[in-house]
């Protein structure tokens, strides 16, 4: 009888399946490496930026203790977030002018709470001002008598008048000039609380700094010139010196004013170390401008910015 050979299945190898899961194991290691970057670059900031955040930032200054007065009231939530707002002057570059020479700075000065109304009079120098809180037409004109000559002065803005005139701003400060603080809106600072100037001197600054890329520190001028030693003091606390006036041209005050009525009464009343207050709004004052400057070389003066007149006592 024959034999029987028994039949077994052929079993299939193994190679195939091995090849299989390698690739799959291969698989989900790249998956995994993938999820770990895209975790990393978009949750975890780069260590060189976390080192340029920490070089950059500035410890808050503690706000000296106010001094109290039948007009102090606490910080409202507004004021704080302003003031939080608000850029330190050193932390922004100056620009030069068109000419290429340094712009006047008055980061020397030192400030206190004493009023100043003139420079010294040991010698023929005097400080031309012009406030800006009005019109801005005539400013390209005040501009061009003052670059004609090669002359800088010292310009008191409003924040209010940058955020209107920006451009003019700009090419106050892109012609060299020196800028001050005039507050934000002109209003009496004598019948502001302490908390109120300080807004509107910081307000103020914030604006300077980003539309001109220059600070208003440390020259302030009092709307109106209304201060009294409270208004000085929390200025001098915002790190401004008030700057009044020796000669008040009447370009805002006197109705229907002329160019040669301004030059005239400048020129009556100048003496060495003064500081003539003018404005930019006045289309007499652009007018009357060369004359006044023509007048003053005349007789030996040299014009220079409030800083530097201050400067030279």
């Amino acid at each position: 009888m024959a034999s029987r050979k028994r039949s077994t299945p052929r079993r299939r190898p193994r190679r195939t399946g091995r090849f299989v899961w390698g690739l799959l194991q291969l698989l989900l290691v790249v998956v995994g490496v993938l999820v770990v970057a895209v975790y990393v670059s978009r949750f975890l900031p780069p260590a060189s930026q976390e080192k340029r955040q920490q070089a950059t930032i500035v410890p808050p200054q503690r706000e000296p203790a106010r001094r109290a007065g039948a007009n102090s009231k606490p910080s409202a939530p507004a004021q704080e977030q302003a003031a939080a707002t608000v850029q330190e002057p050193q932390n922004v570059p100056l620009t030069s002018g068109g000419s290429g020479d340094a712009l006047p700075t008055s980061a020397s000065l030192a400030v206190t709470s004493k009023e100043v109304d003139a420079g010294s009079s040991s010698a023929k120098l005097v400080a031309l001002t012009f406030d800006a809180g009005s019109s801005a037409e005539p400013v390209p004109q005040i501009l061009r008598a003052l670059a004609q000559r090669g002359l800088h002065c010292t310009f008191f803005l409003t924040g209010e008048w940058i955020e209107r005139y920006p451009d003019a701003a700009r090419q106050i400060a892109e012609a060299g000039h020196e800028l001050g603080n005039h507050s934000w809106s002109h209003p009496a600072f004598t019948s502001l609380t302490d908390e109120q100037i300080r807004e509107q001197l910081r307000r103020t600054e914030e604006i300077a700094l980003r539309v001109c890329g220059r600070s208003t520190k440390p020259l302030f001028r009092p709307p109106f010139g209304a201060r009294d030693e409270r208004v000085r003091s929390v200025a001098a606390d915002e790190g401004y010196l008030t700057i009044y006036w020796t000669i008040d041209s009447w370009d805002s005050v006197k109705k229907d004013i002329t160019p040669q009525m301004i030059t005239d009464r400048v020129m009556r009343l100048m003496r060495p170390g003064a500081i003539v207050l003018m404005h930019c709004g006045s289309e007499a004052t652009a007018q009357a401008l060369p004359q006044v400057l023509n007048a003053l070389d005349a007789q030996g003066y040299r014009v220079v910015t409030v800083s530097e007149l201050l400067r030279s006592r």
